[in-house]
């Protein structure tokens, strides 16, 4: 079971299985898909996530995961994928993106091959330096179509710190209306 898995991970940070019938901050990547809330049968309920239209590898299901997230802290990632088609030479992946003050990661927390819904997981602790973070959901062939349902983010530990976020910001500003 998932619990004996990951013991160490026992905080909950997302739970989404898409029954609430909303995108709940769900996007595709870069625009470049359609995503739609399927009623065809999720993994564990009636719906899921759809995505449909893709131009890239990367183009799917993305969420901005910075206010979950914390830098320093370790989290486990899982998911399920369904494909619109059974073929085993399609590599589906989960993929977390976090800009940095060194620049760009993109970690690929899990890569399979999708036969009905396959679970994709694993692990990642976020950089300290870590400005934003993102996941999304990927798959090697542009064609075809594919669903998300069931994810599910934990930490070890509920951290002090609730999100990334930008130091408070003071603006001054100053008018003259002499011409």
């Amino acid at each position: 079971s998932y619990a004996e898995e990951t013991s160490e991970y026992i905080y909950t940070v997302l739970e989404e299985d898409f029954e609430s019938k909303k995108f709940n901050g769900w996007y595709p990547l870069g625009g470049q898909s359609v995503l739609t809330l399927n009623s065809d049968g999720g993994h564990s309920g009636d719906y899921s996530l759809y995505a449909s239209d893709r131009s890239a590898s990367w183009s799917g299901p993305t969420l901005n995961t910075s206010n979950l997230l914390v830098p320093g802290q370790a989290y486990h990632f899982e998911a399920y994928v369904k494909s619109s088609i059974d073929e085993s030479t399609i590599l589906w992946s989960i993929v977390i993106e976090v800009p940095t003050e060194e620049g760009e990661i993109y970690a690929n927390l899990s890569t399979t091959n999708v036969s009905g819904w396959t679970k994709l997981s694993g692990d990642f602790e976020l950089p300290e330096d870590a400005i934003s973070s993102n996941i999304y959901f990927e798959a090697s062939d542009t064609d075809v179509n594919f669903s998300i349902d069931d994810i599910v983010i934990t930490g070890k530990s509920k951290p002090s710190v609730t999100s990334i976020s930008p130091e408070s910001e003071t603006f001054e500003y100053n008018f003259s209306f002499e011409e």
